[in-house]
């Protein structure tokens, strides 16, 4: 429960700092050291925004990273292909999570990266289809479970720890 707080506050303030779009500098870095508190006081560890990525710090050393359109860089998402088609628009990366949102991806590319992922992932596979619509879930031997959407030119990659 004190993960989901703790992802709602980060969402809060990347909203509300999605607004500084034109401001000075100092107001930008004001707001940032605000909303960095704020998730602080409530349970969310060290906290640090900084510009389109907000990195949580918990007691134990673990790092959420939240925002961003880089492809992430935990062990977890080294575990499974990157994708270079599209646009990443949305990421979040933790050591036992990952999602990667990527828009503008053509059909054929995103079909191209799910017959990647399907190498290495073939443990207990669910997959579906129609017309422009393509999901798959599966897990590979190390109990990481994977699952690739794509839709009308956006292209959803999550994968998570067996725990």
């Amino acid at each position: 429960m004190k993960k989901w707080i703790i992802c709602l506050a980060v969402l809060f303030a990347l909203t509300s700092l999605a607004g500084c779009g034109f401001r000075k500098q100092i107001k930008e870095k004001a707001a940032n050291e605000i909303a960095e508190k704020m998730i602080e006081a409530n349970g969310g560890g060290d906290v640090e925004i900084d510009d389109d990525k907000v990195i949580v710090k918990g007691d134990d050393d673990e790092e959420l990273v939240v925002g961003g359109t880089d492809w992430p860089t935990s062990d977890l998402a080294a575990s499974i292909p990157e994708c270079k088609d599209g646009e990443i628009t949305a990421v979040l990366d933790s050591a036992d999570s990952v999602m990667v949102i990527l828009e503008s991806v053509d059909e054929d590319a995103a079909a191209a990266y799910l017959e990647a992922v399907k190498e290495d992932f073939t443990q207990e596979p669910c997959e579906a289809s129609s017309d422009g619509y393509f999901s798959y879930s599966a897990q590979n031997v190390d109990g990481v479970g994977v699952t690739v959407s794509y839709s009308e030119g956006t292209l959803t990659i999550t994968a998570a720890k067996d725990t």
